[in-house]
């Protein structure tokens, strides 16, 4: 536009009634993308029960029968990368694991330290779940799986931003009101992941089912409500056959009530051999429980 040129007015188009009421109801049923039988699973247990390698069994099968499709695995406590090494490389190249820890470099007293930041590895896990929720909203449904493993690792994590922004020492007390902050770092990421149309699993300890000493604190419970599915692994030692069976339980099951309480082998070991089988586990929680 050259100087002294009158300004033109850019007249917005009339939409008629009809036109923007066809408009809304276009919008609101293309936002209908949520698989209604999708997995949003936790698997919670103590160490050493076979809930990473009863997830990974899953997956391995699931990008079987979809070779187009690949998982990704947000490893916060670095449990879950080595598994890999037991299956068929050609399966676990579209399986991409990635640690969102990150450390950063502090002085205190001349002295140089080095710690977690918070906030950095929190919003390297985001933009892991903003990045598939992009593609998604793009057409490309190539992520089909989603994996948070670490619950307790992600949790203390929060807890340390808020000892930080609060000025709390790492064995001081904290004030009731200021658990809120933990709990809105934390349940932030479990509502990111919940909210894509895809497979979601979230793999925790067994503190998270369960607490010694009272009740579980309000974030946990939140935490197993937003759950669509809920199991709990074990594993039983027969000391006198030198056999170890991993079992996995069936806690909750939103889709199929009849799969709750079901407890399921998924593993055998002996001193010289061992299996390790989902068996449909997964299948049966996203069926629809008939009336």
């Amino acid at each position: 536009m050259a100087w002294g040129e009158p300004i033109r007015k850019t007249e917005t188009p009339i939409i008629s009634k009809e036109d923007r009421m066809k408009e809304i109801k276009n919008k609101l049923m293309n936002k209908n993308k949520v698989l209604t039988n999708k997995l949003t699973c936790g698997i919670f247990s103590t160490e050493g029960t076979g809930k990473s390698g009863l997830v990974l069994n899953y997956i391995i099968k699931f990008l079987k029968d979809n070779p187009t499709a690949f998982a990704k695995v947000i490893d916060v406590d670095n449990g879950f990368a080595e598994l890999l090494n037991f299956y068929d490389s050609e399966i676990t190249k579209r399986i991409f694991v990635s640690n969102p820890v990150t450390f950063k470099e502090t002085e205190s007293e001349g002295k140089k330290n080095y710690e977690i930041d918070n906030i950095e590895t929190l919003n390297n896990i985001k933009e892991d779940i903003y990045g598939i929720k992009e593609l998604i909203n793009n057409g490309d449904n190539s992520f089909q799986i989603l994996v948070l493993d670490g619950l307790s690792f992600l949790l203390k994590n929060c807890e340390n931003q808020l000892r930080i922004e609060k000025h709390i020492n790492v064995d001081g007390g904290i004030n009731l009101s200021y658990w809120k902050r933990r709990n809105e770092l934390f349940l932030q990421i479990i509502e990111f992941i919940k909210a894509l149309p895809i497979n979601t699993f979230f793999i925790g300890h067994e503190d998270f089912l369960r607490n010694q000493t009272g009740e579980l604190s309000s974030v946990k419970q939140q935490l197993l409500a937003t759950l669509h599915q809920i199991i709990e692994t074990s594993k039983d030692i027969d000391e006198k056959n030198k056999i170890v069976v991993f079992k996995a339980t069936i806690k909750k099951s939103k889709y199929n009530i009849l799969e709750e309480e079901n407890v399921y082998v998924f593993a055998e070991k002996t001193e010289s051999q061992y299996w390790f089988d989902e068996k449909g586990i997964f299948s049966k929680l996203k069926q629809q429980t008939k009336k």
